[in-house]
Protein backbone atom coordinates (compact mmCIF):
# COMPACT_ATOMS: atom_id res chain seq x y z
CA UNK A 1 0.00 0.00 0.00
CA UNK A 2 2.55 2.67 0.85
CA UNK A 3 4.55 1.83 -2.54
CA UNK A 4 0.96 2.22 -4.13
CA UNK A 5 1.04 5.73 -2.29
CA UNK A 6 4.55 6.68 -3.33
CA UNK A 7 3.75 5.90 -7.27
CA UNK A 8 0.92 8.09 -6.99
CA UNK A 9 2.68 10.56 -5.07
CA UNK A 10 5.87 10.24 -8.08
CA UNK A 11 3.04 10.18 -10.67
CA UNK A 12 1.38 13.83 -9.42
CA UNK A 13 4.85 15.21 -9.14
CA UNK A 14 5.89 14.73 -12.47
CA UNK A 15 2.26 15.19 -13.71
CA UNK A 16 3.19 18.49 -11.77
CA UNK A 17 6.39 19.07 -13.38
CA UNK A 18 5.29 18.89 -16.97
CA UNK A 19 2.28 20.96 -16.61
CA UNK A 20 4.20 23.33 -15.35
CA UNK A 21 7.06 23.01 -18.33
CA UNK A 22 4.56 23.19 -20.64
CA UNK A 23 2.91 26.80 -18.74
CA UNK A 24 6.40 28.45 -19.06
CA UNK A 25 7.26 26.97 -22.33
CA UNK A 26 3.76 28.79 -23.97
CA UNK A 27 4.72 32.00 -22.17
CA UNK A 28 8.25 32.49 -22.94
CA UNK A 29 6.89 31.92 -26.89
CA UNK A 30 4.63 34.83 -26.52
CA UNK A 31 6.96 37.51 -26.32
CA UNK A 32 8.54 36.45 -29.76
CA UNK A 33 5.43 36.44 -31.02
CA UNK A 34 4.42 39.69 -29.99
CA UNK A 35 7.39 41.10 -30.98
CA UNK A 36 6.60 39.50 -34.41
CA UNK A 37 3.02 41.20 -34.52
CA UNK A 38 4.85 44.34 -33.85
CA UNK A 39 7.60 43.71 -36.05
CA UNK A 40 4.77 43.36 -39.04
CA UNK A 41 2.78 46.30 -37.70
CA UNK A 42 5.78 48.64 -38.30
CA UNK A 43 6.71 47.17 -41.69
CA UNK A 44 3.02 47.80 -42.93
CA UNK A 45 2.84 51.41 -41.35
CA UNK A 46 6.41 52.04 -43.34
CA UNK A 47 4.98 50.76 -46.59
CA UNK A 48 1.76 52.45 -46.07
CA UNK A 49 3.07 55.79 -45.44
CA UNK A 50 5.10 55.72 -48.27
CA UNK A 51 2.42 55.07 -50.49
CA UNK A 52 -0.01 57.27 -49.15
CA UNK A 53 2.74 60.40 -50.01
CA UNK A 54 1.34 59.71 -53.61
CA UNK A 55 -2.27 60.69 -52.85
CA UNK A 56 -4.70 63.15 -52.99
CA UNK A 57 -6.28 64.72 -49.62
CA UNK A 58 -9.41 62.55 -50.26
CA UNK A 59 -7.90 58.97 -50.95
CA UNK A 60 -5.29 59.55 -47.88
CA UNK A 61 -8.50 59.95 -46.01
CA UNK A 62 -9.77 56.92 -47.10
CA UNK A 63 -6.74 55.04 -46.10
CA UNK A 64 -6.37 56.36 -42.75
CA UNK A 65 -9.87 54.97 -42.33
CA UNK A 66 -9.14 51.69 -43.66
CA UNK A 67 -6.04 51.55 -41.52
CA UNK A 68 -7.86 52.39 -38.42
CA UNK A 69 -10.42 49.64 -38.71
CA UNK A 70 -8.07 47.43 -39.96
CA UNK A 71 -5.92 48.08 -36.82
CA UNK A 72 -8.85 48.04 -34.28
CA UNK A 73 -10.12 45.07 -35.56
CA UNK A 74 -7.07 43.30 -35.51
CA UNK A 75 -6.66 44.24 -31.78
CA UNK A 76 -10.08 43.48 -30.40
CA UNK A 77 -10.03 39.64 -32.78
CA UNK A 78 -11.34 36.89 -31.10
CA UNK A 79 -8.96 34.07 -30.52
CA UNK A 80 -10.30 30.33 -30.70
CA UNK A 81 -10.29 29.96 -26.79
CA UNK A 82 -11.76 33.19 -26.28
CA UNK A 83 -14.80 32.20 -28.04
CA UNK A 84 -14.78 28.73 -25.89
CA UNK A 85 -15.89 30.96 -23.00
CA UNK A 86 -18.94 32.95 -24.89
CA UNK A 87 -20.12 29.81 -26.84
CA UNK A 88 -23.55 29.27 -25.41
CA UNK A 89 -26.04 26.58 -27.16
CA UNK A 90 -27.69 27.65 -31.12
CA UNK A 91 -25.67 31.10 -30.95
CA UNK A 92 -23.37 32.90 -32.57
CA UNK A 93 -21.06 34.42 -29.40
CA UNK A 94 -21.84 37.74 -29.57
CA UNK A 95 -17.93 39.18 -30.21
CA UNK A 96 -17.55 37.49 -33.81
CA UNK A 97 -20.81 38.99 -34.91
CA UNK A 98 -19.55 41.93 -34.48
CA UNK A 99 -15.86 41.29 -35.92
CA UNK A 100 -18.01 39.59 -39.14
CA UNK A 101 -20.20 43.34 -39.04
CA UNK A 102 -16.56 45.27 -38.91
CA UNK A 103 -15.13 42.58 -41.64
CA UNK A 104 -18.16 43.72 -43.71
CA UNK A 105 -17.27 47.62 -43.24
CA UNK A 106 -13.82 47.24 -44.41
CA UNK A 107 -15.00 45.39 -47.39
CA UNK A 108 -17.63 48.22 -48.33
CA UNK A 109 -15.45 50.21 -47.78
CA UNK A 110 -12.88 48.17 -50.68
CA UNK A 111 -15.72 48.13 -52.71
CA UNK A 112 -16.54 51.65 -52.72
CA UNK A 113 -13.05 52.53 -53.43
CA UNK A 114 -11.92 49.98 -56.44
CA UNK A 115 -9.95 52.48 -57.87
CA UNK A 116 -7.48 53.11 -54.97
CA UNK A 117 -4.72 50.99 -55.31
CA UNK A 118 -2.85 51.28 -52.27
CA UNK A 119 -5.96 50.41 -50.47
CA UNK A 120 -6.57 47.21 -52.31
CA UNK A 121 -3.37 46.58 -51.68
CA UNK A 122 -3.48 46.99 -47.96
CA UNK A 123 -7.11 45.18 -48.21
CA UNK A 124 -5.03 41.94 -49.67
CA UNK A 125 -2.58 41.94 -47.30
CA UNK A 126 -5.13 42.48 -44.35
CA UNK A 127 -7.34 39.46 -45.86
CA UNK A 128 -4.29 37.36 -46.19
CA UNK A 129 -2.64 37.97 -42.56
CA UNK A 130 -6.34 37.44 -41.12
CA UNK A 131 -6.97 33.92 -43.21
CA UNK A 132 -3.82 32.93 -42.02
CA UNK A 133 -3.62 32.93 -38.98
CA UNK A 134 -4.62 29.55 -36.98
CA UNK A 135 -6.00 31.15 -33.84
CA UNK A 136 -8.74 33.29 -35.32
CA UNK A 137 -12.39 31.27 -35.52
CA UNK A 138 -12.50 28.93 -38.81
CA UNK A 139 -15.53 31.74 -39.46
CA UNK A 140 -13.44 34.49 -39.61
CA UNK A 141 -10.72 33.21 -41.21
CA UNK A 142 -12.96 31.65 -43.71
CA UNK A 143 -14.63 35.00 -44.24
CA UNK A 144 -11.04 36.25 -44.91
CA UNK A 145 -10.12 33.77 -47.70
CA UNK A 146 -13.53 34.55 -49.11
CA UNK A 147 -12.75 38.81 -49.38
CA UNK A 148 -9.36 37.75 -50.54
CA UNK A 149 -10.12 35.33 -53.17
CA UNK A 150 -12.39 37.86 -54.23
CA UNK A 151 -10.09 40.00 -54.19
CA UNK A 152 -7.71 39.18 -55.70
CA UNK A 153 -9.24 37.56 -58.80
CA UNK A 154 -10.21 41.41 -59.33
CA UNK A 155 -6.50 42.74 -59.35
CA UNK A 156 -5.35 39.67 -61.67
CA UNK A 157 -3.95 37.55 -59.05
CA UNK A 158 -4.65 34.15 -57.67
CA UNK A 159 -4.48 32.05 -54.32
CA UNK A 160 -3.19 28.54 -53.47
CA UNK A 161 -5.55 27.41 -51.24
CA UNK A 162 -4.41 24.27 -50.66
CA UNK A 163 -3.03 24.43 -47.26
CA UNK A 164 -6.25 25.34 -45.89
CA UNK A 165 -8.21 23.45 -44.01
CA UNK A 166 -11.14 21.46 -45.65
CA UNK A 167 -13.56 23.16 -43.45
CA UNK A 168 -12.42 27.04 -44.49
CA UNK A 169 -13.08 25.36 -48.17
CA UNK A 170 -16.27 24.07 -47.73
CA UNK A 171 -17.63 27.71 -45.86
CA UNK A 172 -15.48 29.79 -48.59
CA UNK A 173 -17.86 27.37 -50.96
CA UNK A 174 -21.29 28.34 -49.26
CA UNK A 175 -20.08 32.09 -49.13
CA UNK A 176 -19.69 31.57 -53.24
CA UNK A 177 -22.39 32.58 -54.93
CA UNK A 178 -23.16 30.08 -58.25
Amino acid sequence: MKKMKNSHFKFLTTFCLVVFGLFLLMESEKPHHENQILRIKREKNQKENTSIQSLNLKEKKILKIFIQKRDSLLETMPHKSDLQEEQALHHAPKSLIQHAKEIAEIKELVIRNKELTPLQEAALEFYHGCSDNPDFPTSIRSVCLYNRLTLAKTMGESVDISKYPLEMKRLVLQLKPF
